[in-house]
């Protein structure tokens, strides 16, 4: 034989002995089998020979007992590895197939790697088209000795970095610019483990050649584990990827871990799908029933108490609201829960801990997957190229797009400011997300402002394109009601150069705090051109303060509008925001009526509530207030008392309604004139119609015109 690796593999298979390192002939299913053989390759005498023959002995000596490959005979250049799942991850069992390439420079260039994905992403390093991302093979950036090394680096190199720094207990990390926010590598632990079932079924059904007895057998003896841990992760019993052989469902029964619902229809589905593929492949798996009746009483108990109290409570405050039983501005939380038998002493703050960790660990920076209703998800689609493939800057890591685009994701990881709070996606690298915190001291505090960002195909060199959601309000000459944002940064107004785009230093984070800081300020009235450039201060300032109660009353019903529809991504951000401020918006809104305050100017910090307001210096010169914004705040209050009522809001004695008598008495004076003034017009009109129509009959003589003119 030519290479002295060849041996018999059937007759190895037959002893049950499946080697880590074998020799075999049929190359048929390789994904780089139509790769046209090069003659270095063939003649024993080339460098790029001598090399793969070193590889294959480092393989033959040093591969962990998790790691299985297969070289051809006839075609060195190839390769195929599996690896299989370490304990202590989310891929603990599982079996990943890659196929390997050497190039005909090798070792100068990294070998080529493709993984074997079934059309499902597992991690991010791992793309459903058989991408593998990874510094040691140059598809990724990374530090020198990170990347490949002619003189040092090797295939088994490779392999053991693909099992240890992707395959690992917390993939969501993996991502550029993931933080460390717990909800969302768990979540990601979850879809991982869903998939990495999935796969289990399809490679049972179609294993790779020259592995089809390893993939059987492999599955015959883990599969009674494989399902124990996917009834466990479904219960609640085991954080997913820590299960163990030794694992003891009475040990873990009164500790519930917190799994979505998503995940327990995805295991509801998959399980029986395993277990019949399983007993189909010769599987023992007798006893697993008996093990799911066992403890499946105490787990279902744990989950009403836990998990689903909340939502009990809710649905028995809507009935009583629907009812007439209750008062819709009062939070009746902690007494629907005194009234349940299930858990009388039960308060507010003891929710499921995936609750606490979602509201309590909202990063300023996060990388998601749901895009579906961000602005430009259709709109900034990258298009078809000429040749029939996709032209898509952002999909290439080589491309300057993308490069561009993960330094800023790191930039605004870094240094984002506490407040505003920023989502990029995960299959969407060209959208964003950013939510910005009304400052203090202007019309906008304690508001949510939301902008949808779209990055050009030859970004940087065009700004990023800026979409506002606006709710159809325009409370900023900046942002107009259709989502247009006006800035000379984003070059959609006109400005000095130095206030333009730069693509070689400007950033998505100098938008934003542009945004910010120059939009959303303390006076917007004067971002309007033109205004304030004339003499007569005096009237621009007092159009200025006009100008801010528009803003704040537009504000007050973006506020209601968002707790109605919060965007996707920022759900528990937007309930939480304004449970917390709740109660300082309406403090607010009740000092800027009775004109104890200047609108934008509150500060809870000095005015804990109306009585200290009331007695505070500020107070004794009362600030002049328009008779239309106290009217429409009267209208606005009870909905917003309302609104933060049902996101749970501590509000006290803030439910109380505005104090009609003193607001409104000069407002209903002018209503009341005005109403009279129309009642005596409609009045004269009439008086003069039935005159004509007695006229007309003979009722009436002419004469008698003459007085009612009078």
């Amino acid at each position: 034989m030519r290479i002295s690796y060849s041996f018999c593999l059937e007759q190895r298979i037959e002893e049950g002995n499946f080697r880590n390192f074998d020799v075999v002939q049929v190359y048929s299913g390789h994904h780089y089998a139509k790769n046209k053989i090069q003659n270095c390759f063939t003649d024993t005498r080339s460098c790029v020979y001598r090399k793969i023959m070193k590889e294959w002995k480092i393989l033959d000596n040093n591969l962990p007992d998790s790691i299985f490959v297969r070289v051809y005979e006839n075609r060195i250049d190839l390769l195929t590895a599996v690896i299989i799942g370490a304990q202590g991850t989310p891929y603990h069992d599982a079996l990943f197939f890659f196929d390997i390439a050497f190039p005909s420079n090798y070792p100068e260039k990294p070998p080529q790697v493709f993984y074997r994905s079934h059309g499902l992403r597992l991690n991010p390093n791992l793309y459903d088209n058989g991408y593998v991302c990874l510094s040691l093979l140059n598809s990724w950036f990374g530090k020198g000795n990170e990347r490949w090394n002619p003189a040092a680096s090797t295939i088994l190199q490779v392999l053991v970095s693909i099992q240890g720094l992707v395959l690992n207990a917390k993939p969501y990390y993996n991502e550029p610019a993931a933080i460390n926010l717990a909800r969302n590598w768990k979540n990601y632990n979850e879809k991982v483990f869903a998939l990495s079932c999935k796969t289990m079924l399809l490679q049972l059904q179609n294993p790779p050649r020259n592995f089809e007895s390893f993939v059987a057998d492999h599955f015959r003896k883990r599969a009674f584990s494989i399902l124990r841990a996917s009834k466990a992760y479904r219960d609640g019993c085991v954080r997913i990827g820590l299960f163990s052989d030794n694992w003891s469902s009475s040990s873990s029964q009164d500790n519930y871990i917190s799994v979505s619902s998503k995940f327990i229809q995805s295991m509801d589905k998959l399980g029986p799908q395993l277990f019949a593929a399983f007993s189909k492949n010769g599987a023992s798996l007798q006893n697993i029933f008996e093990k799911k009746k066992e403890i499946a009483p105490k787990i279902g108990e744990n989950i009403f108490k836990k998990k689903n109290f909340d939502v009990l409570h809710k649905v028995l405050e809507k009935l009583e609201l629907c009812l007439g039983l209750k008062d819709k501005t009062k939070n009746s939380y902690n007494n629907t829960q005194m009234s349940l038998s299930v858990n009388s002493t039960t308060t507010k703050s003891q929710k499921p801990t995936g609750e606490i960790e979602e509201i309590a660990a909202f990063s300023r920076f996060d990388v998601v997957s749901d895009d579906s209703d961000h602005h430009y998800v259709v709109s900034n689609l990258p298009k078809k190229s000429s040749g029939g493939g996709r032209g898509d800057p952002f999909a290439s890591a080589s491309s300057g797009t993308r490069k561009k685009i993960m330094q800023e994701w790191k930039l605004l990881e870094k240094h984002l400011p506490d407040s505003i709070f920023v989502r990029v996606f995960e299959n969407r690298i060209d959208l964003l997300r950013a939510a910005i915190v009304g400052a203090s001291g202007t019309p906008y505090h304690h508001g949510l402002f939301f902008f949808d960002v779209a990055f050009p195909a030859d970004y940087p060199a065009r700004p990023p394109m800026v979409h506002y959601r606006s709710f159809g309000l325009r409370l900023n000459p900046n942002l107009y009601a259709n989502g247009r944002v006006c800035l000379s940064l984003l070059n959609t107004w006109t400005g000095k150069k130095s206030e333009k785009w730069n693509p070689n230093e400007s950033t998505i984070l100098q938008v934003l705090i542009s945004i910010q800081a120059l939009v959303l300020n303390e006076k917007p009235y004067f971002n309007e051109p033109g205004h304030g450039m004339w003499p007569g201060r005096t009237i621009w300032e007092k159009k200025s303060m006009a100008y801010n109660e528009d803003v704040f009353v537009l504000s007050c019903k973006s506020t209601i509008f968002l707790l109605r529809r919060p965007p996707k991504n920022f759900e528990c951000f937007v309930s939480r925001h304004f449970r917390d401020r709740g109660h300082v918006i309406l403090s607010a809104c009740r000092s800027y009526v009775y004109g104890h305050v200047r609108v934008g100017h509150y500060n809870h910090d000095e005015a804990n509530d109306e009585s200290s307001s009331s007695s505070s210096s500020s107070s004794t010169d009362v600030v002049v207030v328009s008779d239309k914004f106290k009217g429409l705040m009267l209208q606005l209050y009870p909905e917003l008392v309302a609104a933060f009522s049902r996101a749970g809001s501590s509000l006290g004695n803030l439910t109380r309604q505005l104090n009609v008598e003193t607001i409104t008495a000069s407002f209903e004076r002018k209503v009341l004139v005005k109403k009279n003034t129309n009642k005596e017009k409609k009045s004269g009109i009439a008086k003069r119609v039935l005159w004509k129509i007695k006229v007309v009959l003979g009722l009436k003589k002419r004469v008698h015109q003459s007085k009612v003119k009078n």
